[in-house]
């Protein structure tokens, strides 16, 4: 069954409530790869979230199970330096909304909105060990590519998609 058989909804992050359920996910996110991320300054970037990711260069989503369901995924989309480019960071389903097609759905719809944003290639990296992420994006039509900024974190993943119009 998809994500909407089974009762999720996605929506883009607006209120100061969905910042809040956003970042818990991002902090789930973080805390379940077991490396560590300081040089990313989690801390810092779950404090000024919204800024990062606001409208209207950058999106957020958060996806809910309904119909009074918590928050079960996120995505978040952000430009690069490179005109044209964004990036897709913290693709994340919780273990309630795993199995549900939801990471394909979260995905899918952040592909739209980069459409609808006027960019032309969405980057992002991930950790080698996490193939479930590599082979949905592969399944998307990501492709492997040379790393797109520095990472000090070994066994990294990088992917782009190149957007048509």
């Amino acid at each position: 069954m998809s994500a909407s058989q089974q009762g999720i909804i996605i929506w883009s992050v607006q209120t100061e409530e969905d910042v809040h359920a956003t970042a818990s996910l991002f902090e789930a996110y973080a805390q379940s790869l077991v490396i560590d991320l300081t040089f990313h300054d989690v801390s810092g970037a779950l404090a000024s979230l919204f800024g990062k990711y606001a409208p209207p260069v950058e999106a957020l989503l958060l996806a809910h199970k309904t119909p009074s369901g918590g928050p079960v995924g996120c995505v978040g989309l952000r430009p690069l330096s490179m005109a044209g480019t964004c990036e897709m960071k913290h693709l994340y389903v919780d273990q309630e909304g795993r199995g549900l097609g939801l990471g394909r759905a979260l995905a899918s719809r952040i592909i739209v909105e980069a459409k609808r944003l006027g960019y032309r290639a969405i980057l992002l990296n991930t950790l080698r060990s996490i193939e479930t992420t590599i082979g949905l994006c592969k399944s998307l039509g990501f492709v492997e590519v040379d790393a797109h900024y520095y990472t000090p974190l070994e066994n990294t993943v990088n992917l782009r998609l190149e957007l048509q119009a």
